[in-house]
Formats: C-alpha cells, structure tokens, sequence
C-alpha cells in the first residue's frame, strides 16, 4: 500500500514537473514571438492570437523537430506549388515534404499569405478580427488539420495565455506593456481570490520585505519569526524578500518610464487622390460640430482641411483604435483632405465585381474605402501586400 502511494506520489510530481515545463516554454515562445504575430494582423487581418496559438500548438512552442530543423512552425507541407527547400519528415504518411525556411519569421510570413491566398479559408475573413473563437472554428472547417479538437485546444491556449490582448494591440487599443499587464491582472483574478485575498497577500509581501504594514514596521516581527524557524526557512524567506524588492523596484521603473517615454511613430500618408466619395454620399445629421454621412450603407465622416485622424477621434468621442480599425489606417497614418473616413465596419463583400485603375494615386487602401470594402480581403483577393503604394493606370483589382 505504501510502495502504490509512493509511486502514486511521484506520479504526481512528475505530472506537475512537467506542466510547469510546457507553461514556462509556451510563455517564452509567445514572448519570442508576439511582435511578428502582431505585425502579421496588420499586414494581413489574421489575429494575432490565433496566428501564436497556432504557432505554440503546431510548434511545440518551438521545440518540434520540424521547427528546430526546418523553421517551420505551422506544420505547411509542400504543396505542388512549393518551389523553396524541403524538409522531409514522418507525419501523417513517412517521409512526407514539408517547407523549409530561412528563419521563422519567413514561416510567420508563408502562414499569412498561406491563409490570405487559398479559397477555401475565404469565410474566415468575413469574420470579426477579434472572434478568435470563430477563427479556431473556421481553420478547422476549412481543413487547416484533421484533429477533431484542434479548436478547442487553439482557444485553450489563447484563453490560458491571454493571447486575445494582443490583438488589441494590433487594433491600437493597448500597448504591449498593457497588454502584457492585463494578462498579469486577468492570472490574478483567474485564481478566484477576493479582495480581501489580495490585501493578505500584499500585506504579506511587505512584512517579507521589511516595509510596513498598516503604518507599523513589520522588521521586528519579521526577525523575531527568523529566530524560530530553521535556518534552511529563514533562508527561503530572505530569498522571497529579495525578489519582491527587486519586483517592487522594476515595477516602480516601469511605472516612471511610461510617464516618461513618449511612443515615436513614423507618419504614413494615406490619400484617396482623384478618387471621391462625397458626391455619392447620403447626409444623415450633424453630430458634436460634425457632418455624418451614410455611405454604402455605413455611417461616415470626410477630413476637412487640415483634420487628422487624432482630432477626428476626438471630436466624436470615438476610440482612436477602433477608428484605426474601421479604416484599414495604421499608426502614424495621414489623412487627406476629402477624404472618406467610417466610423462603422466595412463591408467583407461588394456588389461589383472589378474595379479598374484609372485616377492617378490610386491604392489598394483608397479602393476599399471607395468601395466600403475591408482592405484585407482586396490583399487576399489580389495578392498584393502593400495596401498604400500607387497601382498603375490600368490595373484589374478583384472586388469579389
């Protein structure tokens, strides 16, 4: 009985050695990788979660022979298309291909344009950017694997990672320092402690680290506890001391360079050029000192001379990210005077089919807002990865 209690024991500490490992791993993995994760929504309308989910479950966090050796962190196997280097390995079949890459950056970028260009995923981008949920669904609708599970364990690992916050920070709704602050917060909160909880542990932080507890100095209870313990205690006890100070100072640093450091952003011009909406636009009412329209259906404004986005915003009290988010417009981005500017969702289909290049200016970015399209499936449409450079007179771009 006690030899099966032993065994059932270190069972259990393996099991949990081993839970911490795979934590610790996923956790580095998506603090490697989130910038490009986030970079990849931006370029493509792919969430940033879904894109590190995937990254962590098809990977390994990293660790798969597939990704050690080839760089390849989504499992995409060659295809017919494929003209790059190959990497052969036992998967569903022996010695099946699978793409090979210079680095895994160059596997973030192919798992975009991977999803972007084949048919099959279309429906995934009529969905919200920020339903991760529906995305994990539609992947596995869509045949991305053949694992019956592969949604729940993709929402799994976003939800048990926090991965969602980073899609915020794609839309320009957080930074990554809050982001990565909310999913400290959301760890806290998800272990069901109250409030009460929270003082206790605190107050037990500061009578670790000397400091004081309501208003008394907690060092000469602190020393007096020392004395009565054994030596190996006392010592864990300083050690945990230590790393609170160290904790408290780097979140006090933190804290003053925030207030401090101001965020330097690239300006991006944005320009509808000869391309013109407001002619065809319906006048709806004036709202806080601003026209609004109905264009195609969606409720939207057009820059006035010298207006940017920022004081657009903030006269119609609309968050400046979800403004972002509704125009396709990066940070940094430069209006245009005359330009149609929404402030609801565009459309993720057209009544027409093509459009052809004719004015002078005009980019893939100016087409969707012309035509009250997500910019994103114009990208996926017609392959074309920069949204804001001039096409030439002439150019066929799919609508449909």
């Amino acid at each position: 009985m006690k030899k099966n209690l032993l065994s059932l024991f270190t069972l259990l500490l393996l099991s949990s050695a081993l839970m911490a490992q795979v934590t610790e791993e996923r956790t580095a993995y998506v603090k490697q990788y989130k910038d490009i994760a986030i970079r990849k929504m931006v370029e493509y309308g792919i969430p940033a979660s879904i894109t590190l989910a995937q990254g962590v479950l098809e990977s390994g966090a990293g660790k798969s022979e597939l990704a050690l050796k080839a760089n390849n962190h989504f499992g995409i196997k060659c295809h017919k298309e494929w003209t790059g280097k190959k990497f052969y390995y036992d998967d569903d079949e022996p010695n099946e291909c699978f793409r090979k890459y210079d680095s895994a950056e160059e596997s973030y970028d192919d798992h975009s344009f991977f999803l972007i260009t084949r048919e099959r995923y279309n429906d995934l981008f009529d969905l919200d950017v920020t339903d991760y949920r529906g995305w994990a669904f539609g992947l596995k609708k869509a045949g991305y694997a053949t694992n019956p599970n592969y949604p729940k364990l993709l929402i799994k690992i976003i939800e048990e990672y926090k991965l969602y916050n980073y899609d915020m920070v794609a839309l320009g709704l957080l930074t990554e320092n809050e982001a990565d602050e909310n999913a400290a917060i959301e760890e806290k909160l998800s272990t069901g402690l109250n409030i009460e909880d929270y003082d206790n542990i605190d107050n037990k932080i500061l009578a670790d680290s000397g400091a004081s507890v309501d208003g008394e100095d907690a060092s000469a209870d602190r020393k007096d506890q020392e004395e009565k313990v054994p030596e190996e205690k006392a010592n864990k006890k300083r050690e945990k001391r230590e790393k609170a100070e160290k904790a408290e100072k780097a979140v006090s640093t933190e804290d003053n360079n925030r207030e401090e450091k101001q965020e330097t952003v690239t300006p991006v011009y944005f320009s509808m050029g000869e391309v013109k909406c407001k002619g065809k636009a319906t006048y709806q009412e004036t709202y806080l000192g601003k026209d609004i329209y109905s264009y195609n259906g969606v409720p939207a404004v057009f820059v006035s001379d010298g207006e940017t986005i920022e004081q657009i915003a903030d006269m119609l009290k609309i968050n400046l990210g979800y403004l972002r988010h509704y125009n396709d417009l990066p940070k940094g981005a430069v209006v245009s005077t005359g330009d149609i500017i929404y402030i609801g969702f565009k459309k993720v289909k057209s009544e027409y089919d093509i459009h052809t290049v004719r004015s002078k200016g005009e980019t893939l970015w100016s087409i969707s807002q012309y035509y009250t399209l997500k910019v994103s499936k114009l990208m996926k449409k017609n392959k074309i990865s920069d949204i804001n450079i001039p096409l030439e007179g002439g150019t066929i771009i799919k609508l449909m």
